[in-house]
């Protein structure tokens, strides 16, 4: 099937927009200059880009993107840049080293994902007359829901943020390397990969609590394999993508790996990149 030629509507560097395979939305290589002047956080850049048209990648989104350029490097699919043109496999390689693989700098290479968690309200039931009983919590995984797709609304002459909720799905249930191409529906690894631990020294490293254990080889890691993940907190944290920078690296952190952190505080304002997001519009 012939996907219908699209263009991404922006003013500027259309070129540096892929085509999400498979959809209608474009997603933009590497980061989106946004004046760190302001002091926006999470929450504050999706109102920037909803001025500008664009919108914060889903978790689902974003993986689903990194899947796709995956297989286009080996020449399973094709993708296309923001002119509708076909992206050569030689760009796709190249942006694939700079914005996901071995070079650039991790810290500076990150993008603020539309994901947030909040604990599942407790489920009430009436018992005999009139008695009400809370039993067990709601039944996301880890008792979290995910709020996504936010979206930027007017409510009583007031600009506000509307979103979906749902029940988290089942996800890897500790800190550690998930496999990317076994995401659940919602963008989240579910199986480990086993394959890159190190089975020498478990006791890696603490993060939240349980420990969580990187690849033995960074090669390996970097060449699409894995993600580290560390799993969803509760109270309003939210998700981020980054290659975590390590300037001298060791048995076990390596350079540039990356990693999908959902344990973030939204109201980090030192941390505005994003890879923002467009619907494409018919040549």
């Amino acid at each position: 099937m012939i996907e219908e030629k699209l263009i991404a509507p922006v003013d500027t560097e259309q070129e540096q927009w892929t085509r999400v395979h498979g959809t209608d939305t474009f997603i933009r290589d590497g980061r989106y200059p946004i004046n760190l002047n302001y002091k926006f956080g999470w929450e504050g850049v999706i109102y920037f880009l909803a001025e500008r048209g664009m919108f914060m990648p889903t978790p689902k989104l974003f993986m689903h993107h990194i899947n796709s350029v995956l297989k286009a490097m080996k020449g399973e699919v094709d993708l296309y840049d923001g002119t509708g043109e076909n992206i050569s496999r030689e760009t796709i390689n190249t942006r694939w080293r700079t914005s996901f693989g071995d070079e650039g700098f991790g810290p500076r290479l990150s993008s603020w994902l539309d994901a947030q968690f909040v604990d599942s309200p407790p489920k009430r039931v009436e018992e005999g007359k009139g008695y009400v009983t809370i039993l067990e919590r709601g039944n996301g995984f880890d008792q979290l829901l995910l709020q996504t797709n936010h979206r930027v609304v007017e409510k009583d002459g007031k600009k506000t943020l509307d979103f979906d909720t749902h029940p988290l799905e089942t996800i890897l249930d500790v800190d550690g390397v998930g496999l990317l191409k076994t995401v659940n529906s919602q963008g989240f690894p579910v199986d480990a990969d086993f394959g890159c631990y190190d089975h020498t020294d478990k006791q890696v490293r603490y993060k939240n609590g349980p420990p969580y254990f990187c690849p033995v080889g960074s090669r390996d890691y970097m060449r699409g394999r894995n993600v580290l993940f560390l799993r969803p907190q509760p109270s309003g944290h939210v998700s981020r993508w980054y290659k975590h920078y390590n300037p001298v690296a060791t048995a076990h952190l390596y350079f540039n790996q990356f990693t999908l952190d959902c344990t973030e505080d939204p109201n980090n304002n030192y941390r505005s990149n994003v890879m923002p997001c467009v619907k494409g519009r018919p040549v």
